[in-house]
C-alpha cells in the first residue's frame, strides 16, 4: 500500500555560463517553468466559504479539519492564507511500471460528480474535497461503507476560494501532475485515510493511480502510466470502457494467483 504524496513547489532553474577570459557576455539566467496540465482548470474555480455548505457531519469534519491542520504548517503567506509544501495525489517514482501490487490495494469505478473547497479552522490553508459516486467495487478487500452508489471524498490540498472578506484566494493549485476531472469516470485505486494516517473518524479516501473511462475507451491520468502505454505494453490503456469491469477483476485474480515475488 503506498500513499501518493507530491510537494507543490515552482521548477526554476538558472544556467549561467560564464566563460574565463572571454570576452562573450554572460548567458543570461534561463527559467524553466513547468505548465500546470489543462485538465486542472475547474481547480481554478473559486468557492465562496459563506455560502459552501458542508457535505458531512460536523463529526467528521472536525475530524477531518483536525487532519489538514497537523497538514499544514502555519506560517503565513503573502496572500492571506498559510502556506504549505505538500498535497496528497498520485506520483511514481523509478522506472514507469503498470498494475503493480493490483492486488493488494483497493479498486473502484466512480464517477467524479462535484467538488467542494475548505478552509483548515487554523489557517494553514484550503483543501478541495473531490465528491466520487461509486459505481463498482472491484472483489479484493471489501470495506464497510464502500459500495455501488456511495458517494465518497477524495481530498487534495490546495484550492480557490472567496475568503470571509471577499477576496478571492488561492492556496497550492499550481499542480504539474493531472487531477481527475469533473463529470468523468474512472477506474481508480482508494486508500482509506485511516490505513496510513490519524485520521479516525475522517471518512475520506485518497486516490491513487487512475485510468479516466469517460471516452470510451480506458486512458491513463498518471503520467508514469502515460508513458507506460506509449511503449505499447498497457494490459489496459486503449481498450474499451464497456468491459473493463470484467477484465480488470480478471487482472486482479491473475495477480492474486501469481503470490508474491
Amino acid at each position: 500500500m503506498r500513499i501518493h504524496l507530491l510537494p507543490i513547489a515552482l521548477l526554476a532553474c538558472c544556467v549561467c555560463a560564464i566563460g574565463a577570459q572571454s570576452n562573450q557576455p554572460a548567458t543570461p539566467s534561463v527559467i524553466v517553468q513547468r505548465h500546470v496540465p489543462p485538465e486542472n482548470s475547474w481547480r481554478s474555480e473559486a468557492k465562496d466559504l459563506a455560502t459552501e455548505g458542508d457535505t458531512v457531519s460536523p463529526e467528521v469534519r472536525k475530524a477531518r479539519d483536525a487532519y489538514w491542520n497537523r497538514r499544514y504548517p502555519v506560517h503565513t503567506g503573502p496572500g492571506g492564507w498559510a502556506t504549505s509544501n505538500g498535497s496528497a495525489g498520485p506520483t511514481h517514482t523509478g522506472p514507469p511500471k503498470e498494475l503493480e501490487g493490483i492486488d493488494t490495494s483497493i479498486w473502484i469505478v466512480g464517477r467524479f460528480e462535484s467538488f467542494h473547497v475548505y478552509a483548515t479552522s487554523g489557517g494553514g490553508g484550503l483543501y478541495t474535497e473531490m465528491n466520487v459516486r461509486v459505481q463498482h467495487v472491484f472483489d479484493r478487500h471489501p470495506l464497510p461503507g464502500l459500495a455501488e452508489g456511495q458517494l465518497i471524498d477524495l481530498p487534495i490540498a490546495g484550492g480557490a476560494a472567496i475568503n470571509n472578506s471577499n477576496r478571492s484566494e488561492s492556496d497550492l493549485n499550481q499542480d504539474y501532475f493531472p487531477h481527475m476531472q469533473p463529470g468523468h469516470t474512472y477506474l481508480t485505486e482508494v486508500i482509506p485515510c485511516q490505513q496510513l494516517f490519524a485520521c479516525a473518524g475522517g471518512d475520506f479516501y485518497f486516490y491513487g493511480r487512475s485510468w479516466d473511462l469517460t471516452s470510451g475507451v480506458v486512458q491513463p491520468v498518471d503520467n508514469a502510466d502515460v508513458q507506460f502505454a506509449a511503449s505499447g505494453n498497457s494490459s489496459i490503456a486503449g481498450t474499451p470502457s464497456s468491459t473493463i469491469v470484467p477484465r480488470f477483476q480478471a487482472l486482479i485474480d491473475q495477480s492474486i494467483q501469481k503470490g508474491p515475488k
